[in-house]
């Protein structure tokens, strides 16, 4: 038994060193960095020992690449262009021009003035059929 558990902490004291060698920090590779430009800058490797440095500071953050990206979004025209007309907008150009615009608001249902229908029906004439109705159905009961 006592085997076993010497066993056991030799293999976890062996996991413990190897971790600790293994490990990667900051710290390590900027003392990896500086050994790197002693090594360029003995040899008389000028440019070496410069990426060493420019590689320290992007390490700690100090340098910064930054990159500008251009695009060109194209956007359908509506109508089409007149001859001469300019073919590149700027996105506010486009939206001013072709971006859908509100509707003004409309009644929900247009007044119609109090005048009789001009269908050929007088007034009359409905309370004949309205009657003649009456009668249809008075009889067939």
């Amino acid at each position: 038994m006592k085997a076993n558990e010497s066993v056991i902490r030799r293999v976890a004291e062996l996991q413990k060193r190897h971790a600790e060698r293994a490990a990667v920090t900051v710290e390590s590779i900027a003392d990896q960095l500086d050994e790197d430009r002693q090594l360029a800058f003995s040899q008389g490797q000028a440019s070496a020992a410069v990426s060493a440095s420019l590689a320290k500071a992007r390490l700690f953050g100090l340098l910064v690449d930054k990159s500008e990206v251009q695009t060109i979004q194209r956007k359908p025209l509506r109508e089409p262009l007149q001859p001469g007309e300019n073919t590149l907008m700027s996105i506010e150009e486009w939206t001013a021009r072709f971006a859908p615009k509100p509707a003004e608001p409309q009644p929900a249902m247009k007044e119609e003035p109090d005048e009789p229908d001009d269908v050929g029906i007088d007034d009359e004439a409905i309370e004949r059929a309205i009657e003649a109705r009456r009668r249809a159905r008075s009889t067939s009961t």
